[in-house]
């Protein structure tokens, strides 16, 4: 579906050969200039006109071109200095070395002369075919890089070669049974084959040989002319690089030409091959293209245009565009052709001048050189897809295929046809176009076609009518020739068409010109002037002319736009140019992919395929930058041929050529969210449906608006299914939204017509969140009158929800009618669910009825509410139907207004606590149930303040005090809560003995002292004083304790890091800090008695250790390995690291504390307490000194640690650079 458009012709002086350089572009031609028996050959650089060398050689023979092959050598071999050079085989037998920079050299002769030659592709091998001479056969010559003869044999012989078939006879025509064919085929397989099976020479055969070389090099094909007693005919074998013959074409082949090229993709011979006559038996004149497989066997083709045999043939590097030359006595013809779907088609003739040389670019597929008489040609071809991009609801992405003669036109919006069939085809009289642009009418369904020849452009108009109409019903279309406008030497054309005027843009050489169309006249316009690669551009806006410069000037106003580069395929939408250079894609300036290998545009979207093997979508409006594009998967290697907004397609073309519609989300959204916007719902809802898309979209879109407009939803969609379907396809995060909808839709689908929406209006109630089961059942009981109607509706319900929960819902409405309609058409069975209705209805009263009803569905809180109802017969059933099912709280509710009853349930939820040992909640229950004592028992030694409190209120006896201050003391004293404990005997008994030994057991020296002076000063020697000491004691141990520890770590974690030093792979972690490391502590910096260290803050010193190296979750087996720290284990360095942070953290703070309370009070008891409290703060000063010192030296290793292994990763990162170095470049 695409044609090949041509970007530039560039023009050089003359010359009769060429050769391209494939590295830096450059061509070069040889000039030739023949006195007698000598040529003089110049090599000319064509940008130039500079001659590189020039030198004279022998003339060639008669017939014998003076140059047989041109190359530019990229290694000229050791003779050269491996240096590039020309390399050129004369006609008359001398093989020349030009190099770039250096003297021409004749480095080898043939003195027969050399009728054909050829390099290799990799230039490690050079074919010659000597010409014959006297009894000489033409020999067949391999020669390596220097010049040395690898093999040399002549070229004919009867050998078929060395990959000659072998036949068995099997899957011959003559063993297989083929009906009334079978016996001739028989006979004709029985016959021998004619003596010249091959046929004659065509007319126009030259009798020169051929060489073509197959892509890799490992074969060459060769193409002779032999002559036996019946006449002279062609033969094309292939030998291998080493000149080993491998096979021999087909003998039965008849009318082959002299012509030959080996298509650089696939492997196959071309050469072509005349019919009628003498030659292949078909219609006279006919001359195909005739493919040979490898080993002779001919394998596919296609017909030419003419009835002339071609004078040569010539491949593009990728093999995709075939150049045919047909050789006249004034005139050369060139026509290219491509292939898709298993056709070849004619997409471009070129007339010139006597053609002398044809050759590709070997880098850039399509750049094709051109030497005829005139000058040299430099055709830079891009293939692009050429269809109509009217906006919607015009959209009938009509496709325009040039094939020779005829142009392929396509409407994908009407009709999909594969190609190389098309919907209709347009006759150009045989001529063959050079190019085809689209424009489009607004505002119509009118598509103009501009058709570009070599001396005018045709105008021609499609009206399509009403593109709704499909099928057999649709008029046939007939295009409409418009205007025809004078074009000479153009090469590209665009146009914009109006009602009454076209904008035609015609591009030359280097130049840009409008012509306009008004009122049936033309009227030359503006001209710009172009650099370099160029095409012009319509739109609807314009034309636009486009070059290197990246610039799109408008040729019928003054505006202009910008693209990022010269992109060959553009489009402009709304004054928006989207683009495509190489594989970027531009929108503007801005570049959107960097791997696109096709795009198109729509009215809301820029959609392109990628080399990943997906489309991608994005918004028109949307940032390109920051947009993330929308994506689906495509067949390899598929490229875009046309969108069609309004059907949501996307028509892809794959690389063998077929077609493929594709309906992708972003498309088919796009029109789903344009229907929406003009309220369509119907249509919106039946795309979901076709396309399978999400129904919250149509709510998604606009919820205000779709909540306003449900009316007209029900009234365009009218289908009760549809509507169904849109319901049952809610989903929300919340249900709040879901529950609107639904009522929202409940109420318009009863006010509409609640008999044909009943289905509707139930699946409203079953899609609530949760489901409103009880709405619908109650909707069903709506209809009970009319049995017919409920029984189908009650099926419906039971379709959407469980029978079960139905006929639970049903039964839980108290109406037994209904439940035994849902029964009924439920698969219940009716023996049980009979009798058990039957027993529910003879329960009386109805309030005992309703709690069987209700404690049967399970919903005690309303049972008990009935059951309370029932009478005082069922009192005693109540409160042990409350205790039962743990009912206190809906007891409380029930019996608010009856105080007896409360009570007895408020104390049996007391009794319910108390037995979870929810104490304090059951206290507060007896106490709402007026048992006072109960609580007291209840309460523990948590509450025992609300516990004496309530004691009081309830003006209990001092013994009875007394009793519970000594069981409360107790059970603090148990907790370790000594100082509660304490306070309890000192308020409730007067037990101040007890009392200030466990004010010394909590350390409260001061309280104790204060205690033992209102009364008891004699418990001051007897408790206070050696408690004081006790304590100085305590913590003087734990100081020794952590000292201990820390000097131990702190020489394990310096022992680790030495033989980190001495081995570092031994130690498996990443990192050479260890995780968390972080030993900082709050010592405060208080002085004497309220102050313990006159040293800085250790965390000032030891911050620089919080180096978190690594984060992440453990497996649970290694965490536990990791706590543990056994002693040789990757993780004993983080253990320890660990336990002297909570040393010296932690640890430390508590100590510190104690202190803070126990040295004010040891200075008044004496001579011995100020000697411990003197002790105590020596001992406390010198471990903060071993903290600080400890701290120091395990941030030096830190910080050594660290700087080492930032040392050994700059040491990495240069070895791995030095490596890139070496096997990079």
């Amino acid at each position: 579906m695409r044609n090949l458009v041509t970007l530039a012709v560039r023009k050089s002086a003359p010359c009769v050969a060429l050769a391209v350089d494939a590295e830096s572009g450059v061509k070069y031609g040889i000039r030739i200039h023949v006195n007698g028996g000598l040529a003089t050959l110049a090599a000319v650089r064509l940008d130039t006109d500079a001659v590189v060398a020039s030198l004279a050689v022998a003339a060639a023979a008669q017939g014998v071109p003076q140059v047989v092959a041109f190359r530019v050598l990229a290694d000229a071999g050791a003779q050269f200095d491996n240096a590039p050079a020309l390399g050129i085989v004369t006609g008359g037998g001398d093989i020349v070395v030009i190099p770039l920079d250096g003297q021409a050299d004749i480095v080898g002769s043939v003195e027969r002369g050399i009728c054909a030659a050829s390099w290799s592709p990799d230039e490690d091998v050079l074919a010659l075919v000597a010409a014959a001479e006297d009894d000489v056969p033409e020999t067949l010559i391999m020669m390596s890089r220097d010049f040395d003869i690898l093999s040399e044999a002549p070229v004919a012989t009867d050998d078929f070669g060395a990959d000659a078939p072998v036949n068995v006879g099997w899957g011959s025509k003559a063993t297989q049974f083929h009906g009334s064919e079978g016996k001739a085929a028989a006979l004709a397989a029985a016959q021998p084959l004619p003596a010249d099976s091959r046929g004659p020479l065509v007319d126009s055969d030259d009798r020169l040989p051929r060489l073509s070389w197959r892509s890799e090099g490992s074969f060459l094909m060769v193409s002779t002319v032999e002559t036996n007693e019946h006449g002279a005919h062609r033969v094309i074998r292939t030998f291998t690089r080493t000149g080993t013959l491998s096979a021999t074409s087909d003998p039965s082949v008849r009318g082959i030409a002299h012509t030959l090229a080996v298509r650089p993709t696939g492997n196959i011979v071309a050469t072509c091959q005349k019919f009628g006559g003498a030659w292949a038996p078909g219609p006279d004149s006919r001359v195909d293209v005739a493919f040979f497989e490898r080993n002779g066997l001919r394998h596919g083709g296609f017909t030419l245009s003419g009835s002339d045999v071609p004078a040569g043939l010539f491949w593009n590097a990728d093999g995709t565009v075939l150049a045919v030359h047909y050789a006249h006595d004034d005139r050369s013809v060139v026509q290219l052709w491509t292939t898709g779907n298993y056709h070849w088609y004619r997409k471009q003739e070129l007339s010139l001048p006597r053609v002398s040389d044809i050759c590709w670019h070997a880098a850039e597929p399509l750049v094709l050189v051109i030497a005829h008489e005139q000058a040299v040609e430099e055709h830079t071809l891009h293939s692009s897809a050429a269809v109509s991009s009217a906006m919607p609801p015009y959209d009938t992405a009509c496709a325009a295929v040039a094939d020779g003669s005829s142009i392929l036109l396509t409407p994908f919006r009407l009709q999909n046809v594969p190609p190389p069939m098309s919907a209709l085809s347009l006759s150009t009289e045989g001529r063959v176009p050079r190019h085809m642009a689209w424009a489009s009418v607004a505002g119509a369904a009118t598509d103009v076609l501009a058709v570009l020849f070599d001396n005018e452009v045709q105008c021609w108009a499609f009206e399509y009518g009403d593109l709704n109409v499909r099928g057999a019903a649709r008029a046939p279309l007939k295009p409409r020739l418009v205007t025809t406008i004078p074009a000479q030497n153009a090469f590209q054309v665009a146009l914009s068409a109006s009602d009454d005027a076209m904008h035609v843009a015609l591009l030359e050489h280097g130049r840009a010109t409008l012509v306009t169309w008004q009122n049936g006249t033309h009227v030359m316009g503006k001209s710009v002037e172009l650099t370099g690669l160029a095409r012009v551009v319509g739109s609807a806006s314009g034309v636009y002319a486009h070059d290197e410069s990246g610039t799109l000037a408008r040729l019928d106003g003054d505006s202009s736009l910008k693209l990022g580069a010269f992109c060959p395929q553009c489009e402009i939408h709304d004054d928006v140019a989207v683009g495509l250079s190489g594989a970027r894609l531009f929108v503007g300036e801005e570049q959107v992919a960097p791997d696109a290998t096709s795009f198109t545009v729509t009215d809301r979207l820029v959609i392109w395929t990628a080399t990943t093997h997906e489309s991608k979508f994005i918004e028109r409006g949307s940032n390109a930058i920051e947009s993330t594009p929308l994506s689906r998967r495509v067949e390899r290697g598929s490229r875009i041929v046309a969108a069609i907004p309004t059907a949501m397609a996307l028509v892809l073309q794959m690389p063998r050529g077929n077609l493929e519609t594709i309906y992708p989300r972003p498309m088919v959204l796009a029109v789903v969210r344009t229907a929406l916007d003009q309220q369509n719902f119907g249509e919106a809802l039946r795309i979901c449906r076709v396309h399978r898309l999400d129904m919250n979209l149509l709510y998604d879109h606009n919820p205000e608006s779709f909540m306003r407009s449900i009316d007209l939803f029900i009234d365009q969609v009218s289908s009760a299914d549809h509507i169904n379907l849109l319901l049952t396809g809610l989903r929300r995060d919340t249900a709040e939204p879901v529950n609107s909808i639904c009522d929202a839709f409940i109420s318009a689908l009863e006010r509409k017509d609640r008999r044909g929406y009943l289905h509707s209006i139930l699946t409203a109630h079953v899609r609530k969140q949760p489901a409103d089961l009880e709405g619908g059942v109650r909707v069903l009981g709506g209809w009970r009158t009319e049995q017919a109607v409920a029984e189908d509706a009650c099926r419906y319900l039971i379709f959407l929800a469980d029978a079960d929960q139905l006929f639970r819902v049903a039964l839980g409405l108290y109406d037994f009618e209904l439940a035994l309609l849902v029964a009924q058409q439920s698969p219940r069975d009716p023996r049980e669910y009979v009798a058990f209705l039957r027993s529910l209805r003879a329960k009386t009263p109805e309030a005992y009825q309703k709690f069987c009803i209700d404690d049967h569905l399970g919903r005690h809180g309303k049972a008990l509410a009935w059951l309370a109802a029932a009478g005082e017969e069922h009192a005693a059933d109540a409160l042990q139907y409350v205790e039962q099912h743990k009912l206190y709280r809906e007891a409380m509710t029930v019996w608010k207004h009856d105080p007896p009853r409360l009570r007895a349930a408020y104390s049996r939820f007391g009794d319910y606590l108390a037995s979870r040992e929810r104490s304090s909640e059951a206290a507060t229950a007896y106490i709402m149930a007026g048992e006072p004592r109960k609580a007291l028992a209840t309460y523990t030694a948590d509450d025992w303040r609300a516990a004496f409190a309530l004691a009081t209120s309830e003006k209990l006896s001092a013994a009875e005090l007394a009793r519970l201050a000594r069981e409360f003391s107790g059970q603090l004293e148990a907790s370790a809560r000594y100082a509660d404990a304490a306070q309890v005997l000192l308020a409730y008994s007067n037990d101040l003995e007890t009392a200030v030994a466990l004010l010394c057991r909590a350390n409260d020296i001061v309280e104790a002292l204060r205690v033992c002076g209102s009364a008891r000063s004699d418990l001051v020697e007897t408790h206070v004083r050696p408690a004081a000491l006790d304590a100085q004691s305590a913590l003087v141990e734990e100081i020794d304790d952590m000292s201990e520890q820390l000097e131990k770590q702190v020489a394990r974690l310096g022992a680790l890091d030495e033989r980190r030093q001495e081995a570092p792979a031994a130690f498996l972690g990443d990192d050479a800090v260890p995780d968390n490391i972080d030993v900082s502590s709050e010592v405060s910096l208080a002085t004497q008695f309220t102050r313990y260290t006159a040293a800085p803050s250790i965390a000032q010193s030891m911050s620089t250790l919080s180096l978190s190296s690594r984060a992440g979750k453990k497996a649970a087996k290694e965490d536990k390995k990791k706590r543990s720290g056994r002693k040789g284990s990757v993780y004993e360095e983080d253990y320890l690291y660990e336990s002297v942070q909570r040393l010296v953290g932690e640890r430390l703070r508590g100590v510190q504390q104690s202190a803070a309370r126990l040295l004010p009070t040891l200075l008044p008891l004496g001579a011995p307490h100020r000697a411990a409290a003197s002790e105590l703060q020596v001992r406390l000063t010198k471990f903060e000194d071993e903290c600080n010192a400890a701290a120091d030296k395990l941030a030096a290793q830190a910080t050594a640690a660290e700087q080492r292994r930032a040392e050994t990763e700059q040491a990495l990162i240069s070895h791995v650079a030095a490596l890139a170095n070496r096997y990079i470049y």
